[in-house]
Protein backbone atom coordinates (compact mmCIF):
# COMPACT_ATOMS: atom_id res chain seq x y z
CA UNK A 1 0.00 0.00 0.00
CA UNK A 2 2.87 2.34 0.74
CA UNK A 3 4.48 1.46 -2.34
CA UNK A 4 1.08 1.98 -4.26
CA UNK A 5 0.61 5.81 -2.36
CA UNK A 6 4.14 6.76 -2.68
CA UNK A 7 4.27 5.93 -6.83
CA UNK A 8 1.10 7.88 -7.25
CA UNK A 9 2.08 10.80 -5.58
CA UNK A 10 5.14 10.55 -7.36
CA UNK A 11 3.92 10.69 -10.51
CA UNK A 12 1.56 13.58 -10.04
CA UNK A 13 4.35 15.51 -9.13
CA UNK A 14 6.08 14.49 -12.52
CA UNK A 15 3.50 15.47 -14.09
CA UNK A 16 2.60 18.98 -12.58
CA UNK A 17 6.65 19.18 -13.28
CA UNK A 18 6.39 18.71 -16.89
CA UNK A 19 2.98 20.72 -17.49
CA UNK A 20 4.82 23.98 -15.46
CA UNK A 21 7.90 23.62 -17.63
CA UNK A 22 5.67 24.07 -20.61
CA UNK A 23 4.17 26.93 -19.99
CA UNK A 24 5.49 30.14 -21.49
CA UNK A 25 5.90 33.21 -19.98
CA UNK A 26 2.72 35.68 -20.63
CA UNK A 27 3.69 38.61 -22.96
CA UNK A 28 1.71 41.66 -22.80
CA UNK A 29 0.44 42.56 -26.22
CA UNK A 30 1.88 45.08 -27.89
CA UNK A 31 0.96 48.76 -28.20
CA UNK A 32 1.80 50.42 -31.52
CA UNK A 33 1.06 53.83 -29.98
CA UNK A 34 3.40 56.19 -28.76
CA UNK A 35 2.98 57.35 -25.88
CA UNK A 36 3.83 61.56 -26.05
CA UNK A 37 3.91 64.42 -23.64
CA UNK A 38 0.30 66.05 -23.09
CA UNK A 39 0.20 69.58 -24.97
CA UNK A 40 0.32 71.05 -21.57
CA UNK A 41 3.62 69.47 -20.68
CA UNK A 42 4.90 70.51 -23.87
CA UNK A 43 4.26 74.36 -23.20
CA UNK A 44 5.29 74.01 -19.51
CA UNK A 45 8.90 72.78 -19.96
CA UNK A 46 8.61 75.12 -23.17
CA UNK A 47 8.53 78.04 -20.79
CA UNK A 48 10.59 76.68 -18.25
CA UNK A 49 13.66 76.41 -20.82
CA UNK A 50 13.13 79.76 -22.35
CA UNK A 51 13.59 80.88 -18.70
CA UNK A 52 16.84 78.82 -18.47
CA UNK A 53 18.49 80.14 -21.45
CA UNK A 54 17.27 84.08 -20.63
CA UNK A 55 19.01 83.55 -16.93
CA UNK A 56 22.00 82.01 -18.51
CA UNK A 57 22.57 84.48 -21.63
CA UNK A 58 21.29 87.36 -19.27
CA UNK A 59 18.30 88.58 -21.23
CA UNK A 60 16.95 90.78 -18.63
CA UNK A 61 14.00 92.06 -21.30
CA UNK A 62 13.53 88.02 -22.28
CA UNK A 63 13.01 87.34 -18.28
CA UNK A 64 10.79 90.12 -17.77
CA UNK A 65 8.45 89.11 -20.42
CA UNK A 66 8.54 85.69 -18.91
CA UNK A 67 7.60 86.81 -15.47
CA UNK A 68 4.79 88.84 -14.83
CA UNK A 69 4.78 92.32 -12.64
CA UNK A 70 2.37 90.51 -10.32
CA UNK A 71 4.70 87.21 -9.60
CA UNK A 72 5.78 86.85 -6.22
CA UNK A 73 8.11 83.50 -4.97
CA UNK A 74 7.88 82.12 -2.13
CA UNK A 75 10.46 79.37 -0.37
CA UNK A 76 10.66 77.91 2.76
CA UNK A 77 12.24 80.09 5.97
CA UNK A 78 12.55 82.60 3.21
CA UNK A 79 10.77 85.93 3.15
CA UNK A 80 8.52 86.34 -0.28
CA UNK A 81 10.17 87.71 -3.43
CA UNK A 82 8.95 89.63 -6.41
CA UNK A 83 9.65 88.91 -9.88
CA UNK A 84 11.77 91.60 -9.65
CA UNK A 85 13.41 90.86 -6.85
CA UNK A 86 13.96 88.05 -8.06
CA UNK A 87 15.86 88.90 -11.67
CA UNK A 88 18.07 91.13 -10.31
CA UNK A 89 19.14 88.59 -7.51
CA UNK A 90 19.19 85.80 -10.31
CA UNK A 91 21.73 88.36 -12.58
CA UNK A 92 23.98 88.92 -9.74
CA UNK A 93 24.60 85.13 -9.38
CA UNK A 94 27.24 83.32 -11.34
CA UNK A 95 25.99 80.34 -13.33
CA UNK A 96 26.21 77.49 -11.31
CA UNK A 97 23.67 75.23 -12.62
CA UNK A 98 19.87 75.60 -12.88
CA UNK A 99 19.79 74.47 -8.79
CA UNK A 100 21.52 77.14 -8.12
CA UNK A 101 19.63 79.70 -10.04
CA UNK A 102 16.69 78.90 -7.67
CA UNK A 103 18.16 78.25 -4.33
CA UNK A 104 16.96 74.91 -4.60
CA UNK A 105 18.61 72.11 -2.12
CA UNK A 106 16.91 69.10 -1.62
CA UNK A 107 13.29 68.75 -0.64
CA UNK A 108 12.83 72.08 -1.30
CA UNK A 109 9.26 73.28 -2.48
CA UNK A 110 8.90 76.49 -4.21
CA UNK A 111 5.15 78.24 -4.73
CA UNK A 112 4.81 80.89 -7.70
CA UNK A 113 1.32 82.70 -7.29
CA UNK A 114 0.17 86.38 -8.48
CA UNK A 115 -0.44 88.96 -5.56
CA UNK A 116 -4.00 89.81 -5.02
CA UNK A 117 -4.80 92.93 -4.31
Amino acid sequence: MRIHNFAFVTAIALAALQSASAQEPIKPPLNPRIITATRQVVIFTDLETQMLRAIQSKDQAGLSKLISEDCIIEMPDADPLTGEEWMKAISSMRSQGPRALFGLHERTTISLHRRTS
